[in-house]
């Protein structure tokens, strides 16, 4: 049996980050919008370098869930930051 485990994302996950964002997103959102709008906003949003510029933000954390022993298949992603009072005012 698989079990799955989760780490914490680094630079070296970026080119996995764009792919899955990308994937999850078309997937989710491709049937409600155009193929022109979502070739756009997909190269803007998961591109590697918008990837690695929201891994260097403070607070911002990646983590990637995977399942053992076959790591290749990866469930999800989760991104993560810090609430801001400001957010609710």
């Amino acid at each position: 049996m698989d079990k799955t485990r989760i780490i914490q994302a680094d630079r070296s996950h970026c080119t996995l980050l764009s792919a899955l964002g990308a994937e999850t997103f078309i997937e989710t959102f491709g049937p409600h919008n155009t193929k022109e709008d979502m070739e756009e906003y997909v190269a803007k949003s998961f591109s590697h370098q918008q990837v690695e510029t929201e891994l260097k933000e403070p607070g911002s954390v990646f983590f990637i869930a995977y399942s053992v022993p076959q790591r290749r298949r990866l469930p999800g992603w989760k991104e993560s930051r810090p609430l801001s009072c400001n957010a609710f005012m």
